[in-house]
Protein backbone atom coordinates (compact mmCIF):
# COMPACT_ATOMS: atom_id res chain seq x y z
CA UNK A 1 0.00 0.00 0.00
CA UNK A 2 2.87 2.64 0.93
CA UNK A 3 3.97 1.40 -2.42
CA UNK A 4 1.53 2.43 -4.33
CA UNK A 5 0.84 5.67 -2.57
CA UNK A 6 4.46 6.73 -3.29
CA UNK A 7 3.98 6.44 -6.71
CA UNK A 8 1.11 8.22 -7.09
CA UNK A 9 2.69 11.09 -5.31
CA UNK A 10 5.63 10.71 -8.21
CA UNK A 11 3.26 10.81 -10.96
CA UNK A 12 1.54 13.80 -9.36
CA UNK A 13 4.64 16.08 -8.73
CA UNK A 14 5.68 15.15 -12.39
CA UNK A 15 2.30 16.86 -13.59
CA UNK A 16 3.41 19.72 -11.85
CA UNK A 17 6.60 19.93 -13.06
CA UNK A 18 5.35 19.58 -16.55
CA UNK A 19 2.66 22.74 -15.67
CA UNK A 20 5.44 24.72 -14.11
CA UNK A 21 4.01 24.57 -11.02
CA UNK A 22 7.30 24.08 -9.04
CA UNK A 23 11.09 24.75 -9.94
CA UNK A 24 13.14 21.94 -11.97
CA UNK A 25 15.53 21.46 -9.39
CA UNK A 26 13.33 21.27 -6.53
CA UNK A 27 11.48 18.60 -8.37
CA UNK A 28 14.43 16.69 -9.08
CA UNK A 29 15.29 16.37 -5.67
CA UNK A 30 12.20 15.53 -4.24
CA UNK A 31 11.67 12.38 -6.80
CA UNK A 32 14.82 11.13 -5.93
CA UNK A 33 14.35 11.40 -2.30
CA UNK A 34 10.64 9.30 -2.73
CA UNK A 35 12.49 7.02 -5.10
CA UNK A 36 15.15 6.32 -2.13
CA UNK A 37 12.10 5.94 0.23
CA UNK A 38 10.32 3.80 -2.13
CA UNK A 39 13.57 1.43 -1.98
CA UNK A 40 14.03 1.09 1.19
CA UNK A 41 10.41 0.20 1.77
CA UNK A 42 10.58 -2.08 -0.58
CA UNK A 43 13.76 -3.90 0.44
CA UNK A 44 12.40 -4.13 4.16
CA UNK A 45 9.52 -5.43 3.17
CA UNK A 46 11.39 -8.46 1.37
CA UNK A 47 13.49 -8.62 4.22
CA UNK A 48 10.18 -8.90 6.88
CA UNK A 49 8.01 -11.62 3.94
CA UNK A 50 11.02 -13.86 3.28
CA UNK A 51 14.08 -13.74 6.20
CA UNK A 52 11.55 -12.66 9.59
CA UNK A 53 10.37 -15.61 11.11
CA UNK A 54 5.90 -15.30 10.90
CA UNK A 55 4.00 -15.75 13.91
CA UNK A 56 1.70 -18.93 13.27
CA UNK A 57 -1.53 -17.95 12.96
CA UNK A 58 -5.12 -20.38 13.91
CA UNK A 59 -5.71 -22.52 11.49
CA UNK A 60 -8.70 -21.59 9.39
CA UNK A 61 -11.32 -23.65 8.00
CA UNK A 62 -10.53 -26.41 5.37
CA UNK A 63 -11.32 -25.80 2.03
CA UNK A 64 -13.12 -28.04 -0.18
CA UNK A 65 -10.73 -31.08 -2.09
CA UNK A 66 -9.56 -30.06 -5.11
CA UNK A 67 -9.66 -32.61 -8.18
CA UNK A 68 -8.13 -35.87 -7.88
CA UNK A 69 -4.57 -35.16 -9.97
CA UNK A 70 -3.26 -38.01 -12.60
CA UNK A 71 -1.51 -40.99 -11.07
CA UNK A 72 2.61 -40.41 -10.58
CA UNK A 73 4.92 -42.62 -12.12
CA UNK A 74 5.74 -45.82 -10.23
CA UNK A 75 8.20 -45.87 -7.35
CA UNK A 76 11.03 -48.08 -6.85
CA UNK A 77 10.26 -51.42 -5.09
CA UNK A 78 11.72 -51.47 -1.46
CA UNK A 79 13.71 -53.63 0.26
CA UNK A 80 12.04 -57.17 1.23
CA UNK A 81 10.60 -57.56 4.72
CA UNK A 82 11.11 -60.57 6.80
CA UNK A 83 9.46 -63.30 5.80
CA UNK A 84 6.28 -64.47 7.91
CA UNK A 85 5.73 -67.33 9.58
CA UNK A 86 4.75 -70.23 8.53
CA UNK A 87 1.54 -71.97 7.78
CA UNK A 88 -0.27 -74.93 9.41
CA UNK A 89 0.90 -78.05 6.96
CA UNK A 90 -2.15 -78.56 5.24
CA UNK A 91 -3.79 -82.16 4.83
CA UNK A 92 -2.22 -84.57 2.87
CA UNK A 93 -3.35 -85.07 -0.69
CA UNK A 94 -2.81 -88.93 -0.67
CA UNK A 95 -4.95 -89.32 2.65
CA UNK A 96 -7.89 -87.75 1.29
CA UNK A 97 -8.91 -89.22 -1.94
CA UNK A 98 -8.92 -93.17 -2.29
CA UNK A 99 -6.47 -94.95 -3.99
CA UNK A 100 -7.05 -96.38 -7.07
CA UNK A 101 -7.09 -100.17 -7.78
CA UNK A 102 -4.02 -101.26 -9.66
CA UNK A 103 -4.81 -101.75 -13.67
CA UNK A 104 -4.37 -105.31 -15.18
CA UNK A 105 -0.99 -105.89 -16.58
CA UNK A 106 0.31 -105.15 -19.79
CA UNK A 107 1.36 -107.88 -22.55
CA UNK A 108 4.72 -108.39 -22.43
CA UNK A 109 6.93 -107.64 -25.59
CA UNK A 110 8.27 -110.24 -28.12
CA UNK A 111 11.60 -111.02 -27.48
CA UNK A 112 14.67 -109.63 -30.20
CA UNK A 113 16.21 -112.19 -32.24
CA UNK A 114 19.79 -113.72 -30.23
CA UNK A 115 22.34 -112.20 -32.15
CA UNK A 116 25.46 -113.84 -34.10
CA UNK A 117 27.97 -115.89 -32.18
CA UNK A 118 31.27 -114.06 -32.20
CA UNK A 119 33.90 -115.71 -33.97
CA UNK A 120 36.63 -117.89 -31.11
CA UNK A 121 39.92 -116.52 -30.94
CA UNK A 122 43.37 -118.00 -32.09
CA UNK A 123 45.20 -120.08 -29.43
CA UNK A 124 48.34 -119.31 -29.17
CA UNK A 125 51.22 -121.62 -29.51
CA UNK A 126 53.19 -124.03 -26.68
CA UNK A 127 56.07 -122.51 -25.17
CA UNK A 128 59.04 -125.21 -25.29
CA UNK A 129 59.79 -127.19 -22.45
CA UNK A 130 63.15 -126.08 -20.47
CA UNK A 131 66.14 -128.15 -20.14
CA UNK A 132 65.51 -130.49 -16.63
CA UNK A 133 68.26 -129.31 -13.76
CA UNK A 134 70.78 -131.48 -12.96
CA UNK A 135 70.46 -133.50 -9.84
CA UNK A 136 73.01 -133.00 -7.32
CA UNK A 137 74.69 -135.79 -5.33
CA UNK A 138 73.29 -138.31 -2.61
CA UNK A 139 74.91 -137.53 0.60
CA UNK A 140 76.67 -140.34 2.74
CA UNK A 141 74.15 -141.72 5.24
CA UNK A 142 74.92 -140.72 9.12
CA UNK A 143 76.41 -142.66 11.57
CA UNK A 144 73.73 -144.50 14.34
CA UNK A 145 74.42 -143.29 17.28
CA UNK A 146 74.07 -145.44 20.39
CA UNK A 147 70.71 -146.09 22.39
CA UNK A 148 70.84 -145.63 25.91
CA UNK A 149 68.93 -147.42 29.04
CA UNK A 150 66.04 -147.52 29.37
CA UNK A 151 64.95 -145.42 32.83
CA UNK A 152 63.38 -145.29 35.71
CA UNK A 153 59.80 -143.02 35.03
CA UNK A 154 59.71 -139.67 36.31
CA UNK A 155 57.29 -139.07 39.16
CA UNK A 156 56.26 -135.60 39.47
CA UNK A 157 54.72 -134.72 42.61
CA UNK A 158 53.55 -132.01 45.00
CA UNK A 159 52.26 -130.92 48.48
CA UNK A 160 49.08 -132.02 49.46
CA UNK A 161 47.99 -129.73 52.30
CA UNK A 162 44.92 -132.22 53.31
CA UNK A 163 46.98 -135.29 54.26
CA UNK A 164 50.78 -133.16 54.94
CA UNK A 165 52.51 -135.40 52.64
CA UNK A 166 54.36 -135.37 49.23
CA UNK A 167 51.99 -137.34 46.64
CA UNK A 168 51.49 -137.62 42.76
CA UNK A 169 47.74 -137.12 43.18
CA UNK A 170 47.46 -134.02 43.77
CA UNK A 171 48.38 -131.36 40.56
CA UNK A 172 51.73 -129.68 40.40
CA UNK A 173 51.19 -125.75 39.45
CA UNK A 174 53.83 -124.82 37.26
CA UNK A 175 53.88 -121.10 35.65
CA UNK A 176 56.72 -119.18 33.47
CA UNK A 177 58.80 -116.65 35.45
CA UNK A 178 58.05 -113.47 33.52
CA UNK A 179 61.13 -111.96 34.41
CA UNK A 180 63.15 -114.44 32.52
CA UNK A 181 62.18 -115.34 29.29
CA UNK A 182 64.50 -114.72 26.01
CA UNK A 183 63.49 -114.90 22.33
CA UNK A 184 64.85 -117.44 19.68
CA UNK A 185 64.66 -116.40 16.16
CA UNK A 186 64.93 -119.01 13.69
CA UNK A 187 68.35 -117.90 11.79
CA UNK A 188 70.16 -121.00 11.82
CA UNK A 189 69.26 -124.17 11.55
CA UNK A 190 68.66 -125.42 14.96
CA UNK A 191 66.16 -123.61 17.58
CA UNK A 192 66.94 -124.40 21.12
CA UNK A 193 65.88 -122.95 24.26
CA UNK A 194 68.62 -122.31 26.59
CA UNK A 195 69.21 -124.56 29.91
CA UNK A 196 66.48 -124.74 32.32
CA UNK A 197 64.09 -123.23 29.91
CA UNK A 198 60.53 -124.29 28.22
CA UNK A 199 58.69 -123.32 25.29
CA UNK A 200 55.99 -121.00 26.23
CA UNK A 201 55.44 -119.24 22.78
CA UNK A 202 55.84 -120.13 19.30
CA UNK A 203 55.13 -117.58 16.60
CA UNK A 204 54.69 -118.79 13.20
CA UNK A 205 53.84 -117.97 9.44
CA UNK A 206 52.16 -119.79 6.97
CA UNK A 207 54.11 -121.03 3.49
CA UNK A 208 51.40 -120.17 1.48
CA UNK A 209 47.00 -119.95 1.67
CA UNK A 210 47.22 -123.67 -1.00
CA UNK A 211 48.75 -126.00 1.95
CA UNK A 212 48.54 -126.06 5.95
CA UNK A 213 52.46 -125.89 6.22
CA UNK A 214 53.98 -122.60 8.16
CA UNK A 215 57.49 -121.66 9.44
CA UNK A 216 58.54 -121.29 12.78
CA UNK A 217 59.82 -117.36 12.60
CA UNK A 218 60.84 -117.67 16.31
CA UNK A 219 59.74 -119.14 20.26
CA UNK A 220 60.02 -117.63 23.40
CA UNK A 221 61.67 -119.54 25.98
CA UNK A 222 61.09 -118.90 29.57
CA UNK A 223 61.95 -120.52 33.19
CA UNK A 224 58.99 -122.57 34.48
CA UNK A 225 58.71 -121.92 38.37
CA UNK A 226 56.42 -123.52 40.59
CA UNK A 227 53.21 -120.97 40.84
CA UNK A 228 54.17 -118.37 43.88
CA UNK A 229 51.14 -117.27 45.61
CA UNK A 230 52.79 -113.87 46.49
CA UNK A 231 53.94 -113.06 42.94
CA UNK A 232 50.54 -114.12 41.17
CA UNK A 233 48.81 -111.47 43.49
CA UNK A 234 51.04 -109.06 41.34
CA UNK A 235 50.09 -110.16 38.08
CA UNK A 236 46.02 -111.04 38.70
CA UNK A 237 44.16 -109.12 36.03
CA UNK A 238 41.32 -108.78 38.66
CA UNK A 239 43.40 -107.31 41.56
CA UNK A 240 45.10 -104.84 39.32
CA UNK A 241 41.57 -103.40 37.60
CA UNK A 242 40.33 -103.08 41.27
CA UNK A 243 43.44 -101.50 43.40
CA UNK A 244 44.11 -98.93 40.31
CA UNK A 245 41.01 -98.10 39.22
CA UNK A 246 39.89 -97.35 42.97
CA UNK A 247 43.39 -95.53 43.75
CA UNK A 248 43.38 -93.05 40.62
CA UNK A 249 39.36 -92.58 41.33
CA UNK A 250 41.14 -90.95 44.98
CA UNK A 251 43.95 -89.04 42.96
CA UNK A 252 41.45 -87.52 40.43
CA UNK A 253 39.23 -86.14 43.41
CA UNK A 254 42.18 -84.67 45.32
CA UNK A 255 43.68 -82.72 42.67
CA UNK A 256 40.44 -81.43 41.73
CA UNK A 257 39.88 -80.42 45.05
CA UNK A 258 43.60 -79.33 45.55
CA UNK A 259 42.64 -76.63 42.95
CA UNK A 260 39.90 -74.71 45.41
CA UNK A 261 42.83 -74.96 48.30
CA UNK A 262 45.17 -77.38 50.43
CA UNK A 263 43.93 -79.77 52.83
CA UNK A 264 46.11 -81.58 55.03
CA UNK A 265 44.15 -84.65 55.53
CA UNK A 266 43.57 -85.84 51.77
CA UNK A 267 46.16 -87.82 50.95
CA UNK A 268 47.86 -86.85 47.82
CA UNK A 269 47.24 -82.97 49.07
CA UNK A 270 50.97 -82.92 50.76
CA UNK A 271 52.40 -83.97 47.57
CA UNK A 272 50.58 -82.11 44.88
CA UNK A 273 52.34 -79.42 46.49
CA UNK A 274 55.62 -80.02 44.49
CA UNK A 275 53.64 -79.88 40.90
CA UNK A 276 52.64 -77.15 38.95
CA UNK A 277 49.33 -76.47 37.06
CA UNK A 278 50.23 -77.89 34.11
CA UNK A 279 52.38 -80.90 35.56
CA UNK A 280 48.51 -82.04 37.70
CA UNK A 281 46.71 -81.08 34.15
CA UNK A 282 49.69 -84.02 33.18
CA UNK A 283 48.81 -86.49 35.55
CA UNK A 284 45.06 -86.26 35.02
CA UNK A 285 45.78 -86.94 30.99
CA UNK A 286 48.15 -89.92 31.95
CA UNK A 287 45.13 -91.26 34.90
CA UNK A 288 42.60 -91.11 31.52
CA UNK A 289 45.24 -93.26 29.33
CA UNK A 290 45.32 -95.74 32.45
CA UNK A 291 41.76 -95.94 32.46
CA UNK A 292 41.42 -96.59 28.95
CA UNK A 293 43.72 -99.53 28.93
CA UNK A 294 41.88 -100.68 31.90
CA UNK A 295 38.73 -100.94 30.38
CA UNK A 296 39.88 -102.70 27.91
CA UNK A 297 41.86 -105.25 29.43
CA UNK A 298 40.36 -108.18 27.98
CA UNK A 299 40.51 -107.28 23.77
CA UNK A 300 41.53 -103.59 23.05
CA UNK A 301 45.18 -102.35 22.16
CA UNK A 302 46.63 -99.53 23.06
CA UNK A 303 46.42 -96.49 20.77
CA UNK A 304 50.60 -95.93 20.77
CA UNK A 305 50.40 -99.60 19.22
CA UNK A 306 49.15 -97.76 16.15
CA UNK A 307 51.82 -97.15 13.25
CA UNK A 308 52.65 -93.05 13.32
CA UNK A 309 51.70 -92.89 9.87
CA UNK A 310 48.41 -95.07 10.36
CA UNK A 311 47.91 -92.27 13.61
CA UNK A 312 48.51 -89.23 11.29
CA UNK A 313 45.59 -90.07 8.82
CA UNK A 314 43.02 -91.33 11.48
CA UNK A 315 43.79 -87.58 13.10
CA UNK A 316 44.55 -85.16 10.40
CA UNK A 317 47.21 -83.11 12.49
CA UNK A 318 50.59 -84.88 12.32
CA UNK A 319 51.95 -83.00 15.85
CA UNK A 320 48.52 -84.06 18.07
CA UNK A 321 49.71 -87.92 16.58
CA UNK A 322 53.31 -87.53 17.63
CA UNK A 323 52.04 -86.40 21.35
CA UNK A 324 49.76 -89.30 21.61
CA UNK A 325 52.73 -91.83 19.96
CA UNK A 326 55.10 -90.81 22.17
CA UNK A 327 57.55 -93.50 21.92
CA UNK A 328 60.43 -92.68 19.03
CA UNK A 329 61.61 -95.50 17.02
CA UNK A 330 64.46 -96.46 19.07
CA UNK A 331 62.05 -96.73 21.99
CA UNK A 332 59.92 -99.04 20.18
CA UNK A 333 62.55 -100.94 18.46
CA UNK A 334 63.76 -101.37 22.47
CA UNK A 335 59.95 -102.08 24.03
CA UNK A 336 59.08 -105.00 20.87
CA UNK A 337 62.41 -106.45 21.82
CA UNK A 338 62.24 -106.82 25.74
CA UNK A 339 58.10 -106.75 25.59
CA UNK A 340 57.07 -108.34 22.36
CA UNK A 341 54.38 -105.25 22.47
CA UNK A 342 53.51 -102.07 23.37
CA UNK A 343 50.42 -103.11 24.73
CA UNK A 344 51.96 -105.60 27.11
CA UNK A 345 54.86 -103.19 28.09
CA UNK A 346 52.24 -100.83 29.73
CA UNK A 347 50.16 -103.52 31.39
CA UNK A 348 53.62 -104.51 32.72
CA UNK A 349 54.14 -101.49 33.66
CA UNK A 350 50.16 -101.04 35.47
CA UNK A 351 51.19 -104.51 37.03
CA UNK A 352 54.16 -102.76 38.91
CA UNK A 353 52.16 -99.93 39.81
CA UNK A 354 49.80 -102.29 41.65
CA UNK A 355 52.70 -104.05 43.53
CA UNK A 356 52.84 -99.73 45.13
CA UNK A 357 49.45 -100.51 46.88
CA UNK A 358 50.21 -102.47 49.49
CA UNK A 359 48.15 -103.12 52.84
CA UNK A 360 49.25 -104.09 56.28
CA UNK A 361 46.67 -106.80 57.67
CA UNK A 362 47.14 -108.54 60.86
CA UNK A 363 44.46 -110.94 62.86
CA UNK A 364 41.89 -108.88 64.61
CA UNK A 365 43.23 -105.84 64.10
CA UNK A 366 41.76 -103.62 61.49
CA UNK A 367 43.98 -102.69 58.31
CA UNK A 368 46.51 -100.56 58.17
CA UNK A 369 47.07 -98.97 54.41
CA UNK A 370 50.61 -98.70 53.52
CA UNK A 371 50.71 -97.82 49.94
CA UNK A 372 53.74 -95.26 48.89
CA UNK A 373 51.39 -92.10 47.99
CA UNK A 374 54.59 -90.14 46.48
CA UNK A 375 56.05 -92.85 44.64
CA UNK A 376 52.77 -93.64 43.18
CA UNK A 377 51.92 -90.28 42.44
CA UNK A 378 55.33 -89.78 40.18
CA UNK A 379 54.52 -92.88 38.24
CA UNK A 380 51.65 -91.88 36.89
CA UNK A 381 53.00 -88.29 36.16
CA UNK A 382 56.42 -90.60 34.43
CA UNK A 383 53.73 -93.06 32.69
CA UNK A 384 54.28 -94.40 30.56
CA UNK A 385 57.78 -93.63 30.26
CA UNK A 386 58.62 -94.80 33.80
CA UNK A 387 62.08 -96.61 34.99
CA UNK A 388 61.10 -99.74 34.80
CA UNK A 389 64.35 -101.11 36.85
CA UNK A 390 63.78 -98.67 39.40
CA UNK A 391 60.05 -99.91 39.66
CA UNK A 392 61.04 -103.24 40.23
CA UNK A 393 63.42 -102.53 42.63
CA UNK A 394 60.68 -100.39 44.52
CA UNK A 395 58.07 -103.38 43.96
CA UNK A 396 60.80 -105.82 45.20
CA UNK A 397 59.72 -108.13 41.96
CA UNK A 398 63.51 -109.78 42.36
CA UNK A 399 62.45 -111.57 45.99
CA UNK A 400 59.31 -113.45 43.63
CA UNK A 401 62.34 -114.53 40.95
Amino acid sequence: MIEQRAIIVIFKLYFLIQNNFLNNNIMKLIVILLCLIIFIIGMSNIYFYYFLPRPIGLLGKRGINGDQGEPGEQGDIGDTGIPGYRGPMGIKGSDIGLRGKTGNQGIRGLNGDAGEKGVKGLKGEKGEKGPPGIKGEKGFPGKKGLEGPIGFPREISSFDPSTNTITNTAPMTLSADRTKCVQVKAFGNEMKCPDNMAVFDIRARKVSFKTADSEIDKIICCKIMMENQHSQSYFNKLNVLTNLQIELSTMIADIKSFANGYIPTNKYHPYLRNYSESERNKILDNITKILTLLQGVQSMKSIREMPLKNLQILLGDNDLASRIKEYSDEEIKNIIENHESITSYEFYILNLMNGLITMKQRKQETPVNTTDNERLLKEVFDFPKNNITELENKVNISKFK
